[in-house]
Parts: structure tokens; C-alpha cells; sequence
């Protein structure tokens, strides 16, 4: 059974750090190395100590590279300063609390070992991010009414109901997702997908085919091919025309 003494040896804190201490947000990692500082230093009555690599891993049982990592954070937030160099290096705690600087926004967390860190913290769980994610985000997003999305939705809709008015009214926010993936994913200019979308309209047989933004979608590919070619033969149509035209002009 543990019994520890005061006599036995004790560090002394003042009250007044204790209370910067208890409101600055530090890794476990961390705190284990500050413990091992002020024990081999205020422990003795001193302000400074040379300690090892190797006795901070004996103290606290971390890794190598977790320790260095640890003590460079606490360095560059002017919480421990580090005095020598290579095999002469010596640390103090830095009690002018003032001096300290913030914690970065990003913590480096213990490495999970058996679902309990090295340290005996139980280890938070890891965010991935799988398929099934990406579409919860994905579902989970609204788009704003002056975006292309939106905008090219309601462009395809309002060509529908002016053959049918009554048409059934879609969620334009889930024909938006169609449009959002042809944007995102597949690389379409909204340019192009706004001519596409007149296109098939105007077209005897695509305008009844294309009802929705996910047709558009699966069959985009061949509604450009076709509209392209459209316009190919058309203008060569009007060549014909224009030559056909000279050509009896010049018979007269």
C-alpha cells in the first residue's frame, strides 16, 4: 500500500500558478513531462536540472519521440526553457505565466494502443472518413437560392411546366445535389449544363426523356454529344443554303 510521506520530500507550488496552470489546456503527454521538470528541479529545491531523455522515459514510461515532441511544445509555448546543448542540456520551468503563449488550435493526441494510450488515458476515437460520411455531409448540405446549382434546377423545372404546368414540383434541393455532383465531381461548367438543359428541352424527343437532374446527369455525355452535332449539321445546312443561293444568283 502506498504511503506517501511529506516529509519524505514534496514540491512546492505557489497557489498563483496552480490557478494559470488549472486554465491552460495541455496534452497528457505534456503534463507528464512538466511533472517530471518539477520534480527533478522543485523537488530538490532547485530551478533547473539536467535531465535526460532517458530519465523522462523511465518517470513517465513514453516513447522517445513523444517526449522530444512534448517538450518542444511546452519550449515554444515559453513553458519550459531548455538551456545547453546535445549531452549538456539542462530545464526549467518557466513560472512567469505571462510568458506563455497559447495553445495551438491543432492537439496531438497519444497514440492509441490496445484502446488505452501508453500513458493509461483512454484514447479518443478516430474520426474517418468513410463513403458513407462524405454522404451524410452531402445530404446534410443546403444550397442558397442564387446558387448554380439551385439556379440550373430551377432553369430545367420551369422548361418542364411550360409543356405541363401541373407537373409535380421536385425538392429542388435534392435535384441540386444532381446538379452539384455534375459540377463537382464530374467537372461540367454550369455554362454547359445550362445549354445542355435548354437543349434537350427544345428537343422533340430528349424533353420527355429529361425529367429530373439525375437523368440529366446519367445521360449528359450523350445530350452534349447530340446537341453538338445539332449544331454541327445546322451549320453546315446554312452553308449549303448560302452556296445554293449564290450559285442560282449567278445562273441568272
Amino acid at each position: 500500500m502506498a504511503n506517501p510521506q511529506k516529509e519524505d520530500g514534496h514540491i512546492d507550488i505557489a497557489n498563483e500558478i496552480a490557478e494559470a496552470l488549472a486554465k491552460t489546456l495541455l496534452s497528457p503527454y505534456e503534463w507528464q513531462v512538466l511533472w517530471v521538470i518539477w520534480r527533478k528541479t522543485y523537488g530538490w529545491h532547485k530551478k533547473t536540472d539536467k535531465i535526460s531523455l532517458s530519465q523522462f522515459i523511465k518517470a513517465t514510461g513514453i516513447r522517445k519521440q513523444h517526449i522530444w515532441r512534448a517538450l518542444n511544445r511546452l519550449i515554444k509555448r515559453k513553458m519550459v526553457t531548455r538551456i545547453g546543448y546535445k549531452k549538456n542540456i539542462s530545464y526549467a520551468f518557466q513560472k512567469d505565466y505571462d510568458k506563455w503563449k497559447e495553445l495551438p488550435k491543432q492537439v496531438t493526441l497519444p497514440k492509441q494502443v490496445t484502446g488505452v494510450t501508453q500513458t493509461g488515458y483512454k484514447a479518443l476515437p478516430k474520426q474517418v472518413t468513410t463513403k458513407e460520411t462524405t454522404k451524410e455531409t452531402l445530404q446534410k448540405k443546403l444550397f442558397c437560392q442564387t446558387s448554380d446549382e439551385v439556379r440550373l434546377s430551377e432553369l430545367l423545372l420551369s422548361l418542364i411546366q411550360q409543356r405541363k404546368p401541373d407537373f409535380k414540383k421536385p425538392n429542388i434541393q435534392q435535384w441540386a445535389k444532381a446538379v452539384d455532383r455534375m459540377i463537382r465531381l464530374d467537372k461540367r461548367p454550369p455554362a454547359h449544363i445550362e445549354a445542355v438543359i435548354r437543349w434537350c428541352q427544345a428537343n422533340t424527343f430528349w424533353q420527355n426523356n429529361i425529367l429530373s437532374t439525375e437523368k440529366l446527369r446519367k445521360q449528359f455525355d450523350q445530350l452534349e454529344l447530340k446537341s453538338t452535332q445539332g449544331a454541327i449539321n445546322g451549320r453546315k445546312d446554312r452553308s449549303v443554303s448560302r452556296e445554293s443561293a449564290v450559285g442560282f444568283r449567278t445562273e441568272m
